[in-house]
């Protein structure tokens, strides 16, 4: 032996066996780590890109006016970064189609701001050039290709000086130069297409009191998007701008917060699973080197040395085994995404991020530091005599074997002397029960924690209830003339399949509250609003406390689904007809914004429109509740927190509805789902304001959505109880392998090969019992917890129940796990003879 440090690498190649072991944990952790940092680094990315689909775009605030003088300071803000101001020419409608197209005359680089992807050609460049949304030349009366020209009149609706209604009628031609798509999911008018032609050309065509500006804004990076908003709002120059922020945008650094701080509470606890597995590994494989270390200690070693000896094989192994199971962990994580979401593009397979590598490096040596430090402390305090007399059991001693045989143990009166045997055992291996133990309870608590997450989040289970029915026809008008009628119900009812069908107004409106019926946690909410836009800061100023709610008018029939709601007052649909009463819910989504009461008053804003369908003004109405439904009341959107029913006679006399925004369908039970399909959507075909939604379609984009973010989670938690199992059958293995001799002694005493067999499966299901009450235990206290901190920033809507299915079916695969663990752990027991057994010369 040349010097000390060459028993490092001599007993890393010699000892092939005990390396597997630890190089199994090690690249598992590792694994682990990277799979956790690929997955949020997905979903990072993919909250990113929905975030620019569902807002449109990557601006950072959206305005309007009609003052050039302010909206060129405003551009030239040092608070602003870089803005595309764009006017609108007027609305195409397509003949004979329920379709528009949306002319508006942009700056160049508009596409830095809102989603626009070039498909063919070129954006416009010249005033006689147009660009549309690929998807509407299919509807136009005529093909069109690039090169062609293209003629789009257009109506604009505006007030001239003298406060005259005028419609402006231009005929347009144009040249076909490129189309595009555009995504924007919020987008509720889903039959308007937007075309793109030059500012330049708008101009020319617009007299100047018809000409309104709108584009779109970023912030500069020294201002956060709530202090820009805020700065831009006080100034004097700007109020006649109206500033709106991308609310999606302004969310998205909130949801990365809550996304990083889950991952760094995840990198926790894997790095104590990560440290209790290794130390597992190294308590047992110290015990089993026991002699060694005592014969490098009769020749001399210093306690120093042999400390630094474990160490030293712990970080060599580190650094073999950790690089392997980061590049192990991105592959296997990767190749599960491409695979089970059918991705083809695998360019990117490789690319590791530079978080999960740090992350990988910093968790595994310090797992490898925490596993090796206690068990070679205990190896350098080893006296030469001990270990060499050893039985490869520091708790193995006469006294002590004496003093458990001799406790009275339920399991033995109860399963027999195996079963106590399997206590005894158990009992003096406290420590490495206890953190294999732990380290189970935690795959279990995690595995509650996303089942429960998932199942929050999922949202198929309400889809029906929430639709109403297999279609849904919506409107998106509610003046007279565009809105769904009596004779389209009839005509629908008329259809062969139909059964039940329920009709509906709404609309969204503007609650004012009386100031003392506003709550301290409502006033602040308030404040904040008002910071963003100039309205709502004149209106807080003025002491008008206003709150967003969704107006529903109902049939009578139709209000029995809020009947068992109710928590005070009465729902009287008779006096409900003839007077302004309605039912409010308050207060949803575990908010506390007001403290309304049967009997008070609210105002309703409405809008007002003429003949046409074009709009003049809002007024207010004064409302009476007459009923207050209870916070049980599920809200049909997460965002609102107020919801006002009334009767359908109401809602029409005083807030002006008209006909009906919504009808839910519901088939009968015979009905071809298809046929009854086909014939719904040609019946709106040609209602431009009508929109046909699908149970069916709606579903399979549910399940397409929602397909990253269960497969994230759930291969995150699969990957830990996978971690686990191996870890378990890893320990249970080495566990038998060290108690050979005294296995063998017990077979030398008259121990059937069954009576051992039994024993060991005793002692799993002692591990499994013990982890399932503790891991179930615990999961169930954190899913509530959990419930109770995220359900207003995390995820509206939430609710909690016990989960007795899942947690039978946990307690049930953690104890068979264990036991079949267990089972495989005793099958190399008999490889070998008594004698070999006793001898251990292994």
């Amino acid at each position: 032996m040349k010097s000390f440090w060459s028993l490092i690498p001599r007993n890393i190649f010699k000892n092939k066996k005990r390396i597997v072991s630890i190089a199994i944990s090690i690249i598992l952790s590792m694994s682990l780590i990277i799979a956790l940092s690929v997955m949020l680094d997905i979903l990072k990315k993919s909250s990113y890109e929905r975030m620019v689909d569902d807002a449109g775009g990557v601006y950072d605030i959206q305005f309007y006016t009609s003052d050039a003088k302010a909206l060129d300071t405003f551009s030239k803000d040092p608070i602003i970064n870089k803005t595309s101001i764009g006017i609108n020419l007027g609305i195409n409608e397509i003949p004979k189609t329920k379709y528009t197209v949306e002319i508006n005359g942009y700056e160049k680089n508009i596409p830095e701001f809102i989603n626009f992807k070039l498909v063919q050609g070129r954006y416009p460049e010249k005033d006689n050039e147009i660009a549309v949304e690929d998807w509407i030349l299919d509807k136009l009366p005529q093909k069109y290709k690039l090169g062609d020209e293209i003629t789009l009149p257009s109506a604009l609706f505006y007030t001239n000086s003298k406060g005259k209604p005028v419609n402006l009628n231009i005929e347009n031609k144009f040249i076909l130069v490129g189309t595009f798509k555009y995504t924007y999911n919020q987008n509720g008018e889903k039959n308007n297409a937007t075309a793109y032609v030059t500012r330049k050309y708008v101009q020319s065509k617009l007299p100047a009191e018809a000409i309104k500006y709108f584009g779109y804004s970023s912030i500069n990076n020294e201002h956060s998007l709530d202090k820009g908003l805020e700065l831009l709002i006080m100034t004097d120059q700007y109020q006649k701008i109206s500033i709106n922020i991308n609310i999606m945008k302004e969310y998205l650094p909130k949801r990365f917060k809550i996304i990083d701080f889950i991952s760094a509470v995840l990198y926790l606890i894997i790095s104590i699973v990560a440290g209790i597995i290794i130390y597992n590994i190294f308590n047992i494989l110290i015990t089993e080197r026991i002699k060694e270390f005592g014969m490098l200690r009769a020749i001399g070693s210093s306690p120093g040395q042999i400390k630094m000896l474990v160490l030293g094989e712990g970080i060599i192994l580190g650094c073999i085994f950790i690089p392997i199971g980061i590049i192990l962990g991105n592959f296997i994580i990767k190749g599960m995404i491409i695979l089970i979401s059918g991705y083809k593009d695998v360019r990117g397979i490789m690319d590791i991020p530079g978080s999960g590598i740090i992350a990988s490096v910093i968790v595994g040596f310090l797992s490898i530091l925490m596993g090796t430090y206690s068990p070679a402390g205990r190896a350098s305090r080893i006296s030469p005599v001990e270990a060499i007399s050893s039985n490869n059991n520091l708790k193995l001693t006469g006294s002590s074997i004496k003093k458990n045989l001799q406790k009275k143990s339920y399991m033995g009166k109860l399963f027999g002397f195996t079963a106590d045997m399997a206590y005894l055992n158990v009992n003096r291996n406290k420590k490495r029960f206890i953190t294999t133990v732990i380290s189970l309870s935690i795959s279990i608590i995690m595995f509650l924690a996303v089942s429960y997450l998932i199942y929050c989040a999922d949202p198929i289970k309400n889809l029906k209830n929430e639709m109403g029915g297999d279609f849904v026809i919506t409107s998106a008008s509610i003046s007279r003339k565009k809105a769904l009628t009596d004779k389209d119900i009839k005509d629908i009812e008329n259809i062969k399949g139909i059964g039940k069908i329920s009709k509906e107004k709404n609309v969204m409106s503007i609650m004012k509250v009386p100031e003392g019926k506003v709550t301290d946690y409502g006033i602040k909410f308030l404040r904040k609003e008002a910071n963003k836009t100039p309205s709502a800061k004149q209106q807080f100023e003025q002491k008008i406390y206003s709150f967003h709610s969704t107006v529903y008018g109902l049939a009578v029939e139709d209000f029995s689904s809020i009947k068992d709601y109710v928590a005070q007052g009465e729902i009287d649909t008779d006096k409900m007809d003839k007077e302004p009463l309605v039912i409010l819910a308050q207060n949803l989504n575990y908010t506390s914004y007001t403290k309304l009461n049967v009997g008070d008053r609210i105002k309703l804003t409405h809008s007002n429109y003429d003949d046409d369908g074009n709009f003049i003004n809002e007024t207010d109405e004064t409302f009476i509740i007459g009923a207050i439904l209870d916070n049980d009341f599920i809200s049909p959107d997460p965002l609102l927190n107020n919801f006002v029913f009334m009767s359908s006679k109401t809602a029409e006399e005083y807030m002006k509805i008209s006909g009906y925004q919504e009808i839910k369908i519901n088939l009968s039970k015979n009905a071809n789902y298809d046929e009854t399909e086909k014939i719904l959507k040609e019946k709106i075909k040609k209602d431009r304001y009508a929109s046909l939604t699908s149970y069916k379609e709606e579903l399979e984009k549910i399940k397409k959505n929602n397909l990253q973010t269960s497969l994230i989670l759930y291969s995150f938690v699969s990957a830990v109880a996978v971690f686990s199992i191996i870890n378990l059958f890893n320990i249970m293995t080495m566990n038998v392998m060290i108690r050979k001799r005294e296995i063998g002694m017990f077979r030398a005493m008259g121990f059937e090969n069954n009576q051992v067999k039994k024993m060991i499966r005793f002692e799993g299901v002692f591990y499994g019992v013990t982890s399932a009450v503790w891991g179930i235990g615990l999961g169930v206290i954190f899913t509530y917890i959990l419930y109770l901190l995220a359900r207003k920033s995390l995820m509206q809507g939430m609710t909690w129940s016990f989960p007795i299915i899942t947690v039978i079916i946990t307690f049930a695969a953690t104890v068979f796990i264990c036991i079949m663990a267990s089972i495989n752990a005793s099958r190399t027991l008999f490889e070998s003879s008594i004698v070999d057994s006793i001898r251990n010369n292994e």
